[in-house]
């Protein structure tokens, strides 16, 4: 098996019987997945409420077209722009504690949001609630990108089961799916327009912080690298052609994601559909993005991860075809529920060849 082979080259005993998985183990890896999901309702929300805020304040000053996605883009970018920080933050103290920052720069994010959208309801001017808003959006941005390393703190957990254990963990994500924009729409007025979502994001991520407390992740800031080969630079790794493609069809799956949720809430907003029709469609998007997490560790250890990820980027493929044929309620619906398959089956696929790929030119 892989992993025998992978033992085998960092000069451990190729005699040791695979290992099982312990009981602290399967306890690290569902105290994972229950801070992911309240963190990903999180997140659900942020996308729900985000774009509908904007367009909002925008609404009387130059309609929604395009300036309206700029708060919801500096949520992505956030991401973006954070990870490698974030990984050499992690490399350093920990992820606990790099998980835990990501949590509180979200509770800071999301107060920064509700003092926006408590300023657009008195009447301030729109362009200075949407520039509060773009930078609240933007310290949420940094949380997400944070705690999309959850998924390695689970393979790290389980090495000999790693995409059981990056399934696992994803799985949480079909609660958030269920029950984010469900509560975006229902906090949308509780207070002033989409406050009380804001304040339910601050919520959430001390959730996740309360939950993180009793997580026992391992620390990977003195690693043991006795018999080992130095670690090779990033550009030397991208010389590896396998791991190259599981960083590129990574992006690819992950962009395509992003482009199709950023857009639909404002384009079905504009083409005057219901705020909860917008929510169903994220629901069922999100239950799309995390549901296949349920038996996908046993279709990559049955077909591998490169038949997985580009199943993923076949679903990707078809989901935008489709929504092309249309701007109907059921178009919106059958094409994001494919793009989260889509997304799934790429993204997962291609972090555990990634990981793999990094533990063989690492050894």
């Amino acid at each position: 098996m892989e992993h025998k082979k992978l033992l085998s080259d960092n000069s451990v005993h190729s005699e040791e019987p695979q290992p099982t998985t312990t009981r602290a183990q399967i306890l690290t890896v569902c105290l994972l997945m229950l801070s992911f999901a309240f963190v990903r309702t999180a997140i659900f929300v942020q996308l729900f409420a985000t774009p509908l805020a904007a367009t909002s304040m925008l609404i009387n000053e130059s309609g929604i077209s395009g300036i309206s996605t700029i708060p919801l883009s500096f949520i992505y970018y956030g991401g973006c722009f954070i990870a490698p920080f974030a990984s050499k933050f992690m490399q350093a103290v920990g992820r606990l504690k790099g998980f835990i920052l990501g949590c509180f720069l979200g509770m800071l994010g999301a107060a920064i949001c509700v003092v926006a959208t408590w300023f657009h309801s008195t009447g301030a001017p729109a362009w200075g609630c949407l520039v509060i808003l773009s930078i609240g959006s933007l310290l949420l941005g940094f949380a997400n990108g944070i705690v999309n390393f959850f998924r390695f703190a689970a393979a790290d957990a389980v090495p000999h089961k790693r995409s059981f254990a990056i399934s696992a963990v994803l799985f949480g994500g079909d609660v958030a799916a269920l029950s984010g924009p469900p509560l975006g729409l229902w906090t949308k007025t509780l207070i002033w327009e989409f406050g009380a979502s804001y304040i339910a994001i601050i919520i959430l991520f001390f959730c996740a912080f309360l939950v993180l407390l009793l997580v026992n992740i391992p620390e990977l800031t003195k690693p043991d690298l006795t018999g080992a080969v130095p670690p090779r630079s990033i550009w030397g790794l991208l010389k590896v052609p396998r791991l190259t493609l599981a960083l590129v069809t990574g992006t690819i799956g992950f962009g395509c994601m992003v482009l199709l949720m950023g857009l639909i809430p404002v384009v079905m907003r504009s083409l005057s559909f219901e705020e909860a029709e917008i929510s169903h469609v994220l629901q069922v998007h999100g239950v799309g993005m995390f549901l296949p997490s349920l038996v996908l560790g046993f279709v990559i250890e049955r077909f591998g991860t490169m038949v997985t990820i580009f199943t993923g980027l076949l679903l990707l493929l078809g989901a935008n075809g489709f929504m092309i044929t249309g701007t109907g309620y059921w178009q919106f619906m059958v094409g994001m529920l494919f793009c989260g398959f889509g997304w799934n089956l790429s993204f997962i696929g291609s972090t555990t060849m990634l990981i793999e790929c990094y533990l063989v030119c690492k050894g």
